[in-house]
């Protein structure tokens, strides 16, 4: 799962924010970042560029709690705000939330139906929920977009588990010793979005 960077829109920005934040995030000092958008908060409460990029940089720290908080604060303030959505998805959704991610990955979708990220999350967030077919049809718009190799890995899977009995003891022979034990078990499925860990994870790169 890739998570997306944040996009940092044009605005009058104070001094720490655009002096100090976005060359701190682009040489991936996420703390000095962080640091330095909080001081922009500071100074501003309702700058949501200055919420969205800390949420940006607490998320590149693993700070997810404080990410979720930030970019829930940026959509307060910027409800059509495109990168907060989709980016609070991904944070939700690798903190196994899906539910709630699928909120804001819907809505990431609905405004950009034509991007390639929102897509494939949105699947993944899907694929976690076991809704396949319909996370399948996502992963093939993204494969449209964009040809990934991690999306047609999840279409694969999808596939394989398409193809499987829904009743699990259909495949036991009767009179099976294992008969019993393996019915009253659902089928082994991970519910986990293909490369999930956070380091795997990417966001958005800010917009100037």
């Amino acid at each position: 799962m890739a998570l997306l960077a944040a996009v940092i829109v044009l605005a009058a920005f104070p001094p720490t924010f655009y002096t100090e934040g976005l060359p701190a995030l682009d040489a991936k000092q996420y703390q000095a970042a962080a640091d330095a958008f909080n001081k922009a908060i500071a100074s501003d409460p309702n700058d949501f560029t200055a919420h969205f990029n800390l949420a940006l940089a607490d998320s590149l720290l693993n700070k997810d709690t404080e990410a979720i908080a930030e970019y829930r604060k940026a959509l307060e303030i910027k409800p059509n705000l495109y990168q907060a959505d989709l980016n609070l998805g991904i944070v939700l959704l690798r903190n196994k939330q899906a539910s709630e991610a699928l909120t804001h990955l819907l809505a990431a979708v609905e405004k950009k139906p034509k991007e390639f990220r929102p897509n494939l999350h949105l699947a993944e967030a899907l694929q976690v929920q076991a809704t396949y077919p319909k996370a399948e049809e996502l992963y093939r718009t993204a494969l449209e977009l964009d040809k990934d190799a991690r999306g047609r890995k999840s279409l694969s899977v999808i596939k394989r588990r398409a193809c499987r009995p829904t009743n699990p003891s259909a495949s036991i022979s009767k009179g099976s010793p294992s008969r019993r034990s393996t019915a009253t078990r659902p089928p082994h499925s991970s519910t986990k979005p293909p490369s999930s860990s956070k380091r795997a994870l990417r966001f958005l790169r800010p917009v100037r």
